[in-house]
């Protein structure tokens, strides 16, 4: 076989060719259930061993029940509904259509519980993987960039 052979090699068909679009629908309904904070619809979206780094204390979140502590101090502090919105949301997948990645900027906006506007832009990465036929959040990292002067977030 030459070199030639293996470059004309045409990789057969995935029966999940639309991957980025599958990928994106999930995240659609993820969305939903957090601008209700809709706490237990939210965690469907995480797979049990979830690694996550939030905006929302603590600094690391491993594993589900962990992470749902986070989401659960969201939803009692969150007038909802609560604008949370991927700007510019860019996902690539893996050749196995089994994986894929997502960066952009991630905008939330509404009011706390006790009327304090909440207007963030935050930078979002995230790891996607398909289980059992499932889209879900396997990795998580939210952040604010911050003025190294100051050291304060810099939230738009």
């Amino acid at each position: 076989m030459d070199l030639q052979d293996i470059t004309d090699h045409q990789p057969l068909p995935h029966p999940h060719t639309d991957t980025e679009s599958e990928v994106r629908q999930m995240l659609k309904r993820f969305a939903e259930a957090v601008r209700y904070g809709k706490v237990s619809e939210i965690m469907l979206f995480y797979t049990t061993d979830i690694v996550a780094f939030d905006i929302m204390p603590p600094l690391q979140n491993k594993g589900r029940d962990q992470y749902r502590k986070a989401w659960q101090s969201y939803a009692d502090n969150s007038k909802v509904p609560m604008a949370y919105d991927f700007v510019d949301l860019k996902i690539h997948t893996s050749q196995d259509h089994d994986h894929a990645f997502g960066f952009g900027v991630l905008h939330m906006h509404g009011q706390t519980k006790d009327e304090k506007k909440i207007d963030m832009l935050l930078r979002y990465t995230a790891g996607y993987q398909r289980i059992n036929g499932k889209w879900l959040i396997c990795h998580e990292h939210t952040s604010v960039p911050i003025d190294m002067e100051s050291q304060k977030p810099q939230w738009n």
